[in-house]
């Protein structure tokens, strides 16, 4: 389990209404509910920041600190062709999280008997595009085999600067900047909470329309 204070850089995407990373996976033949809940199951064991929410101190200080709320949302919605997880895809990507209860991921099963799109739905703070996809390919082993012992992951140590590799440094001028932009905003300091995210949420998606655009590219 993981309990620590977030960094500066995961800060950057706390309470973003658009932040939202995604993942599908076409899977052929009927799979049932169940099973999708022992794999998302196998995957928190695996992965400990599955388990944490992200609560906010009040102070402006954002941790991560063990889920309120145990188990991670599934949704199964009845497929109606091979174009609708794209219209599912875009309507989830309006839905909040629930950052305070659990970790800011989210399952949804677009299924029929013959075949289904699983999508999983994780809000940039807590992944990028690359570990989506592992995590993706963890969850279709699970489904593939109920009984495979796997190891699990450490908790990943945060990029800092005791961490940075050896001839990196950060650009003078853009730390001066950065200086500058924490000491203006500590003079005048605004805390955004749970409540607030919703807000922001709501607001933005009455303004502005985004569109999933798919390519897809021949095996050769």
């Amino acid at each position: 389990m993981i309990e620590r204070a977030l960094t500066t850089i995961e800060h950057l995407f706390a309470y973003s209404p658009f932040s939202i990373v995604g993942v599908m996976a076409r899977l052929k033949g009927n799979v049932s509910v169940d099973s999708i809940k022992k794999a998302v199951s196998g995957l928190k064991e695996k992965h400990a920041v599955l388990g944490c929410s992200i609560e906010n101190d009040d102070v402006g200080k954002l941790w991560f600190r063990e889920a309120k709320v145990d188990e991670l949302p599934i949704e199964i919605i009845d497929r109606k062709d091979k174009n609708h997880w794209l219209a599912v895809l875009d309507s989830q990507s309006k839905i909040p999280f629930e950052f305070d209860k659990q970790a800011p991921i989210r399952f949804v099963l677009v299924h029929s008997p013959e075949e289904s799109e699983l999508m999983v739905l994780c809000h940039h703070i807590i992944c990028d595009g690359i570990s989506l996809a592992s995590l993706t390919k963890d969850l279709l082993t699970f489904l593939g085999n109920r009984d495979i012992e796997f190891e699990v992951m450490p908790n990943p140590k945060p990029i800092s600067l005791q961490n940075v590799p050896s001839g990196l440094s950060i650009n003078g001028i853009v730390k001066l900047v950065i200086n500058k932009m924490n000491k203006k905003w500590q003079g005048k300091k605004i805390v955004f909470d749970q409540k607030d995210y919703k807000a922001l949420n709501e607001t933005y998606w009455k303004n502005f329309r985004h569109k999933t655009v798919t390519i897809e590219l021949s095996e050769e």
